[in-house]
């Protein structure tokens, strides 16, 4: 299956186990390759034989310089989620706020919470560090 045709399957249908880093500038060579990192993690979802019709545990990683921008965060995160949680990192100097939500992983969704967390990013002189999600097989 080419690229184009998966991401037209992936827009329709939904979709992410992938990960994905906070977006890449764009390739300057394969035109037929997607641009779109979150689409390149839901295409590599399928290509492990995931189910993108099913709802996949999807983790959003955010990373904050003080305790309190992270617990800012958190709660900003509260409703959108099903679960955050703010913790310490292992270098102990910053504090990461994991969200997560299990929902059928469709392209805009993907891109209304990478918006929802590169902002909260902004606000609060953070890193959106990205997303991963377990492949989920057909029932």
């Amino acid at each position: 299956m080419s690229w184009k045709r998966l991401l037209q399957f992936l827009m329709l249908a939904g979709a992410p186990t992938a990960a994905c880093a906070p977006e890449p500038p764009p390739p300057t060579t394969d035109v037929d390759e997607p641009q779109d990192s979150d689409a390149q993690t839901i295409a590599q979802l399928v290509l492990a034989g995931s189910d993108l019709s099913q709802p996949h545990p999807v983790e959003f990683w955010l990373y904050l310089p003080t305790q309190p921008a992270a617990d800012a965060s958190a709660e900003a995160l509260r409703g959108h989620v099903d679960e955050v949680e703010v913790r310490l990192t292992a270098k102990g100097s910053e504090w990461l706020c994991l969200a997560k939500k299990s929902f059928v992983p469709t392209l805009p969704e993907i891109h209304a919470m990478r918006s929802r967390m590169e902002a909260l990013a902004r606000e609060h002189g953070g890193e959106f560090d990205g997303w991963e999600a377990a492949v989920v097989r057909r029932k």
